[in-house]
């Protein structure tokens, strides 16, 4: 579950170039009154995760304690630039890094499971409207006998012009539901390479079909001129994720 969630939070990060700088930091207290946080410009697709370097958010979740995502460096990575990103946990866990970027009005992330295999995943279009969903991702590969399958689709849940999230107010918010598929058959190749007859892949094959598609899904808040302020799990509220405060420039 853990790893699940590492893999799914280095997909929400991006690059950018704010058309609006900031150099402060916002501590958001969900024990104070409701204030505005006011971000309203127009439209600049980064600006719903500004990643220009030195940018970092401090997140707060049940199941990783506090830990910190900053925009450490540019990095190219077969011809193309992407923006890395650093994040440091405060329990101790081993520092991990991220690739993201912003192409055109898309969110582009960059990972790779734990065989190799790449996958790109668009979580924002800022182009789409309430309601449009949009293919996010998937990627295929073997593992010890086994063929997994993921894919995932973005949904645009709502375009807040306000949205009130944890006591505080922010303008200008996409509502994002990132659903994920997640299934597995058998690697024929591989079983009968250790002499398994047809008959017995057949058999082995019926046993994987019984299994269900695991489903899952997590809500994510992205305010303008901010980058990510939370993420609701539908099925899991562990990995429920607040943002404490965070800079930019």
């Amino acid at each position: 579950m853990k790893l699940e969630f590492k893999f799914l939070m280095f997909f929400l990060l991006f690059s950018l170039l704010l058309s609006c700088k900031k150099d402060e930091e916002k501590d958001m207290d969900p024990a104070v009154e409701s204030t505005i946080v006011d971000t309203s410009d127009s439209l600049v697709s980064e600006d719903y995760y500004p990643l220009s370097i030195g940018n970092s958010w401090v997140y707060f979740g049940a199941a990783f304690g506090e830990y910190t995502i900053s925009v450490d460096k540019e990095v190219e990575i077969g011809g193309v630039k992407w923006k890395e990103l650093l994040t440091v946990y405060t329990n101790g866990d081993p520092s991990t890094t991220a690739h993201t970027r912003w192409e055109g009005s898309k969110m582009i992330s960059k990972s790779n499971v734990p065989t190799g295999e790449e996958l790109l995943l668009t979580l924002l279009d800022v182009t789409k409207n309430k309601g449009d969903s949009y293919n996010a991702g998937s990627v295929t590969y073997k593992n010890s006998g086994t063929i997994h399958d993921a894919k995932y689709t973005s949904t645009v849940i709502d375009k807040h012009e306000s949205f009130t999230f944890n006591n505080v107010v922010y303008a200008d918010v996409f509502e994002i539901q990132l659903d994920g598929s997640f299934s597995f058959k058998i690697d024929r190749g591989f079983y009968a390479g250790y002499g398994f007859s047809k008959e017995e892949l057949d058999e082995l094959e019926s046993i994987y079909d019984d299994y269900p598609v695991t489903k899952s899904s997590q809500v994510m808040y992205f305010a303008k001129n901010i980058g990510l302020i939370g993420q609701r799990s539908v099925s899991t509220p562990s990995l429920n994720v607040d943002v404490v405060s965070y800079m930019i420039q």
